[in-house]
Formats: C-alpha cells, structure tokens, sequence
C-alpha cells in the first residue's frame, strides 16, 4: 500500500487509480461526495459508486471559465459536470453553474492556484478561516462543502450547502474544529497549540 501511495503521489496525471482509490472505503459508506479528474469519468464513477453500494452520492468534475481546462472539485470559475446517484437508484446528469450557489463575482484562476509551500497554504486557509480572506478561495471552500451537506440531507440544495458552509466559518466554527483537530492530531497536544498560535501571529 505504500508502494501504490508513493506512486500516486508521484504521477503528474490522473489515473482510474485516483478514483479506485478514494473508493475503496472498509467503511462501506452509503454516501458520498467525488471530484473526479476528466470529465468522461463523471457517469462511469457514479455508475460504480452505485453498484458499489451507495445510497446517495454526487460525482463532478469543474472546468475553468472557457472549458480548456478541467479540476476535480467543484469549480468557482464555469462549469461544473455533475451526476447524481437518489436512493431510489435514479441516476441524473446536469451542469452546475457558480451563480447558481450565489458566486455572481467570479474569481480569477489566477487567484486560486497554489503556491506549492505549505506554510504559506497553511496561512491561507488560517487566514479564510479568521474572515481575513471572503475572495475567491473561501468561495471555492464553501463550494466543495455544500455537495457534502447536500448528499448528508442536512439542506435542500447546493446554494444552501453553499450558504451553510459559510456560516460554518463566519460563526468560528470551523476554526474551533481546526483547533481541536490540531490537539487530537498531534502526540504532543501542547506543542501542536504552540505551532497554530505561531502561525496565527503571522496573519
């Protein structure tokens, strides 16, 4: 399994081993939520998801605002493929636009490439999560949230989820999850505390 991990992480391309693997779940998940990274693979995974055994689950894949180039996440900048397995086995195709989440104003690509250095990515999402950057990355955050909300029946749509997300971050929440995931995470929960208020201060 490391061996197959390390290949993964070294391939500069996407493979049917990105979906196989993020599929294969001991869980046995009856929902669920997957970018995938072509978009002649939105009905087969949501095919599979199904046969699988998944109750309820979304499958898209974005593009960029003139459709040349693709992502595995829902995109802020244009189109979005979407397939959608409902529990009474009906499959349903349809694009989603940004707009139709609430993100009128979009986000240069520009704005939302990363910078390959995780400090400053670390910094980044610190600051979205103190309401220190509303731009185009926290709306990309809240868009890939709300398919989960969606797909766990807790809203009725995607621009609820949408909606929900950013009440998430703008309430604090999500930075008191991320406090308590950095104690739970570390051996040393004091040392772990230490390093986010370091990076706090740098905000």
């Amino acid at each position: 399994m490391m061996l197959l991990a390390e290949t993964m992480i070294m391939a500069c391309f996407g493979s049917i081993l990105n979906i196989a693997a993020s599929l294969a779940n001991p869980a046995n998940p009856r929902h669920g939520v997957r970018g995938v990274y072509a978009k002649e693979m939105v009905v087969p995974a949501i095919e599979t998801i199904k046969e699988i055994g998944y109750k309820r689950a979304m499958v898209f894949h974005g593009l960029n605002e003139d459709g040349s180039e693709g992502m595995d996440e829902v995109s802020p900048l244009g189109e979005n493929l979407v397939a959608e397995l409902f529990e009474d086995g009906r499959i349903v195709t349809y694009v989603f636009l940004p707009d139709e989440a609430g993100i009128y104003s979009r986000p240069a690509q520009e704005e939302l490439l990363s910078e390959f250095d995780q400090h400053e990515e670390a910094l980044r999402l610190l600051r979205i999560f103190n309401r220190k950057d509303t731009g185009g990355r926290y709306k990309t955050i809240c868009l890939n949230a709300a398919p989960i909300f969606y797909v766990a029946g807790e809203v009725r749509s995607l621009k609820e989820g949408f909606e929900k997300a950013r009440e998430i971050i703008d309430s604090g929440q999500a930075m008191d999850k991320l406090e308590e995931w950095v104690e739970v995470q570390n051996r040393d929960p004091e040392a772990g505390r230490i390093k986010l208020g370091a990076l706090l201060e740098k905000l």
